[in-house]
């Protein structure tokens, strides 16, 4: 008598759509939630960036420093906008189709760079806080993200190819307009 009562498995219910095995979740759910916050980061994204194209505001003072290289003598800038306030850094690289030779911007305090809106790609350099270079992202593409330096004091964000020109290495010290290290 047992064996007229077998449980035929061979078949998937008709519910499931093909390929897919009873007990395996979608993922429906997980990809509307990823889209939703893709959707939100990009109208964020589009209103931070048409507040950036607007005129620079005259109230915010920008304060410019030259930058070298002191292990090979080379200049790395002599128009870096130092970026220490949070006014500063809502004007930076946002909106700008490039850097010119000889700009650059110093973002303090800084561990970690995007390039998420950006146009252009990039050279970066972490910074401890003596100036030595702790990792450097060369060629840094726009919708990408830098490395996360958990020691650097900032950021050095310069035109792309400035770091390989000027012979710039990891263990490099760079020193701003006056010999020092702009601090936080």
């Amino acid at each position: 008598m047992r064996g007229d009562r077998t449980l035929d498995l061979s078949t998937e219910p008709a519910s499931l759509p093909p390929g897919r095995t009873p007990g395996k979740p979608s993922g429906g759910p997980l990809i509307l939630v990823l889209l939703a916050v893709l959707v939100a980061f990009l109208v964020f994204g589009a209103l931070v960036l048409g507040a950036s194209r607007s005129a620079p505001d005259p109230e915010t003072p920008v304060s410019r420093v030259s930058a070298v290289n002191e292990d090979t003598g080379s200049g790395l800038g002599d128009r870096i906008v130092l970026a220490d306030t949070a006014p500063a850094r809502r004007k930076v690289l946002l909106g700008r189709d490039g850097l010119d030779a000889g700009e650059g911007i110093y973002l303090t305090p800084c561990f970690w760079v995007h390039m998420f809106w950006m146009r252009f790609p990039i050279d970066a350099a972490y910074l401890d806080g003596d100036g030595r270079v702790l990792a450097m992202s060369r060629g840094l593409k726009p919708w990408r993200i830098g490395p996360l330096v958990w020691r650097a004091d900032g950021v050095l964000e310069l035109p792309e190819g400035t770091l390989a020109r000027t012979g710039a290495e990891k263990g490099h010290r760079i020193v701003f307009s006056g010999g020092s290290t702009p601090k936080a």
